[in-house]
């Protein structure tokens, strides 16, 4: 399969896409790796047109990146950008997205993802006005992307399991926490199992203990909606924090033909 000809940001304006999203994808700008026909569609509540919308992502660029900041760069990558506006529960914006992308693509596009960064609550809202404008099909490669928490406990994750079934294959589901990206989090594996010294260490028999400090700069700011409904150890300790010991603690995978088990 191709890569993608279309990403489409849901929660477009949001603190998860100002943080950590948008930053990533420029970054990507930058080093050249962004494929030059690729199209972003940014989708929000907010009332904006696209030329609001890139001046946000600009000024948005500029404050999180610093000295960093390429105007240059980052004029090319508002240039890939247009805006749709609408609440989640309305069927019409599903229509004007589509739209949207086949205007954009001349309707040849066949191969969008689709990034929830949203509320949990709005997941199943989402997938649902997708499957209805006919933004599921598997034979054209469509891609969900969800970011955690997945679901609220067990259960509800089950629930929404079984509700993505019914509109999407499940490898067109990719389940995903960007806590895992993290530099130092990715370099665990090396650390771990390439390193001669420190691996036959790595055990209970040599370590002490483990810290885990997890240290944010930045507080509630405007995610008090968010916060009041999801709560901070749901969204910090069952979701980021705990995979972090999981990696630390893992056994080296064993890779067989086919799949990859874990002993």
């Amino acid at each position: 399969m191709n890569g993608p000809c279309h990403f489409v940001i849901f929660g477009a304006t949001g603190d998860l896409a100002r943080r950590k999203l948008l930053p990533a994808i420029y970054q990507l700008e930058q080093s050249g790796r962004l494929d030059p026909q690729l199209r972003l569609t940014a989708l929000a509540r907010r009332d904006w047109d696209t030329p609001r919308w890139r001046r946000h992502l600009r000024a948005s660029l500029e404050d999180r990146l610093g000295g960093a900041f390429d105007a240059e760069c980052a004029q090319r990558l508002c240039e890939r950008f247009e805006y749709v506006s609408g609440e989640h529960a309305d069927d019409a914006l599903y229509q004007r997205l589509r739209s949207a992308i086949e205007q954009r693509d001349e309707g040849v596009c066949r191969n969008v993802v689709f990034y929830l960064a949203i509320p949990p609550d709005d997941f199943d809202t989402v997938v649902r006005g997708l499957e209805q404008a006919g933004l599921n099909e598997l034979a054209a490669g469509h891609r969900l992307v969800i970011e955690k928490p997945f679901g609220m406990d067990l259960e509800d994750a089950r629930r929404l399991n079984a509700r993505l079934h019914q509109y999407y294959d499940e490898g067109q589901i990719y389940r995903i926490d960007h806590y895992l990206g993290k530099e130092t989090v990715q370099n665990l594996f090396v650390f771990r199992f390439a390193n001669t010294v420190i691996g036959p260490l790595w055990s209970r028999h040599y370590v002490d203990h483990v810290q885990i400090i997890m240290d944010e700069s930045e507080g509630i700011g405007t995610r008090a909606g968010y916060f009041e409904r999801t709560g901070t150890l749901r969204d910090m300790v069952q979701s980021h924090l705990l995979q972090v010991p999981a990696l630390v603690a893992m056994e080296p995978p064993i890779f067989r033909r086919g799949n990859l088990d874990l002993a």
